[in-house]
């Protein structure tokens, strides 16, 4: 199985991106808890998060709720771009495969579960 579609340990996730991270880069406060969902749990974000995951800038303009979020677009993609895993943004097909490598697959073992967790 390749990398891209590996099943995600959410374990070697949960820490990262720190909040301190996100901050270092200037990315607004409000915007952390969907940009941290969507790379730990595959938690699919808002609209706004989805177009910058998806590459797709102008769909991310026009979404911007207001300028504090439009200002973002920078330092989002100096994040992603030095930070984050090629294989979670970039075009929408890889956002898709991101959020499915943490659905339940049927007949996979829950790493907590051997554990006795």
């Amino acid at each position: 199985m390749s990398d891209e579609t590996r099943p995600i340990d959410t374990a070697e996730t949960e820490a990262w991106p720190t909040v301190a991270a996100l901050e270092s880069y200037g990315i607004p406060t409000h915007l952390h808890a969907g940009l941290r969902a969507y790379l730990q749990r595959g938690i699919r974000p808002g609209s706004f998060l989805l177009a910058v995951l998806r590459n797709d800038l102008a769909d991310a303009a026009v979404r911007a709720a207001d300028n504090g979020t439009l200002v973002a677009l920078a330092p989002l993609g100096r994040f992603l771009t030095n930070e984050i895993d090629p294989a979670a943004w970039g075009s929408a097909s890889k956002v898709e495969l991101w959020m499915l490598r943490f659905k339940p697959t049927p007949g996979r073992r829950d790493h907590a579960a051997e554990d006795g967790a």
